[in-house]
């Protein structure tokens, strides 16, 4: 099986706090068999639980592989009892009841999942005896709970009980991980933005202040990220709802390190690094919005070598009443002349229009002009429909068959001069059962109250 190793980010300077937080951090690292990230949630007792993320179908997968996974020893299980061959143990490493059996092939126990025996507590045995196993060779095998509680193996021989030397235990095999581009089944974004999405990092870490905990950040097939802590107590990896934990770039999240003028759009293109997508990216300002707007001009490519004297702040200036230049902590920061007070003064930040919110705004237009486009379409066909109706209904209203090119009722020897309300209601009937044939069986609401007018 062949596997996508997808990109990855670290937390970078500005995501950690100033002082190290006592929660323990969200491991993320490349399999060094399977080639493909990995995320591993912080347990109490200092290991981690190691998940891949399926990011076709939005699922943590637990991997256990020989390299990633912790070696599980026998002393690591405490038996708690057995239902039949398989023994409920607390494994002291993921701090979790397992299955395991018994293998007279290994000479130790081996994992199993059997979602149909549901450990009890209440089950639970004080006994140090566990079970006694026996193959069909008739060897036995003790089971039972040692003096430091970890399970002991015992073989029955001519009436004794020898102990058994320890093994490592077999864990479950890895699950199937779907290796499919996670984007190939989104119809609903242009390639251009598919494109984009996928320079994105599909994973990465920062610290939340309020909840005092490492947030993992995993993209979804639009380009966005959703948010997740590791919950110790259930061993998962739960959605976080913060607030304050941006899912976007943020004008904050901006970083310049030079700007220069480009010929092409006659405006000024700002390196900046991304700190929250953690790469070099170009902006430019937008006087409309008083805000920056992501750009792509390949021909200007990054140097280095360029970056502005940390100690010079201005970058440049529009029409001598706008002010680009470097804030705080290295930022972008905005300024504008203000006739009334007579010196500049700082603009307030302002939404970011990354590519990703430029293509989402584009698709919005294009879904807006079609939404109009079929409204406008389906108005034209009722309004034909409508005609069509009236014309029909006004020959009824005149006795006359509008589906027959004779003479009218008025005339028709088959509905006498003297019965016209019987000749109408003929007509009536017979025009109901062709119309209903022309709408497919089914009258619209408006047909029949348009037909209970006659």
């Amino acid at each position: 099986m062949s596997f996508i190793a997808y990109p990855c980010a670290v937390p970078t300077q500005r995501q950690v706090p100033m002082s190290p937080p006592t929660t323990p951090r969200i491991l993320m690292k490349l399999c060094p068999i399977m080639e493909i990230p990995i995320i591993g949630g912080p347990r109490q007792n200092g290991t981690y639980n190691v998940f891949i993320f399926d990011l076709k179908i939005r699922k943590f997968i637990p991997h256990r592989c020989s390299s990633c996974a912790v070696k599980i020893l026998e002393d690591h299980l405490s038996p708690m009892y057995a239902s039949g061959s398989v023994i409920f143990m607390r494994n002291e490493v993921t701090q979790e009841v397992e299955q395991y059996v018994y293998s007279f092939e290994t000479g130790g126990f081996q994992q199993v999942d059997y979602p149909e025996l549901v450990y009890s507590a209440e089950k639970f045995t004080e006994s140090s005896f566990i079970v006694m196993i026996e193959n069909s060779d008739g060897k036995k095998v003790l089971i039972e709970r040692g003096g430091n509680e970890a399970v002991r193996k015992l073989e029955y021989r001519l009436g004794k009980c020898v102990e058994m030397p320890k093994v490592e235990v077999q864990l479950l095999a890895a699950e199937e991980f779907d290796d499919a581009d996670p984007w190939s089944d989104n119809d609903s974004l242009s390639s251009e933005h598919l494109d984009y999405n996928e320079t994105l990092p599909a994973f990465k870490t920062t610290f939340c202040q309020d909840f005092q905990m490492y947030v993992l950040y995993i993209i979804t097939s639009r380009g966005h990220y959703e948010k997740y802590i590791y919950n110790q107590s259930t061993s998962q990896f739960e959605i976080l709802d913060c607030e304050k934990c941006p899912d976007t770039t943020r004008e904050v999240d901006l970083l310049p390190k030079y700007a220069e003028f480009c010929e092409e759009i006659q405006a000024y293109v700002i390196h900046v690094f991304n700190s929250f997508t953690d790469r070099m990216e170009q902006y430019v300002f937008d006087s409309k919005i008083q805000g920056f707007v992501e750009v792509n001009q390949p021909e200007l490519k990054y140097d280095s070598s360029k970056d502005q004297d940390p100690t010079s702040s201005i970058f440049f200036v529009l029409k001598g009443t706008t002010v680009i230049m470097r804030g705080a902590q290295g930022r972008l920061k905005k300024e504008v002349y203000c006739s009334i007070k007579k010196h500049f003064v700082e603009v307030p930040n302002s939404v970011i229009k990354s590519f990703d919110t430029q293509f989402m705004e584009k698709k919005q237009k294009m879904d807006k002009k079609k939404k109009a486009k079929k409204i406008k379409k389906s108005k034209k066909k009722a309004s034909k429909e409508s005609q069509e109706l009236d014309v029909l209904v006004e020959k009824i209203r005149l006795c006359d068959d509008p589906f027959s090119d004779g003479p009218s009722c008025s005339t028709s020897p088959d509905i006498p001069e003297d019965a016209p309300d019987d000749g109408m209601s003929i007509l009536k009937q017979k025009f109901v059962e062709s119309l209903t044939t022309l709408y497919g069986g089914s009258l619209p609401p408006y047909v029949q109250k348009e037909l209970e007018q006659i």
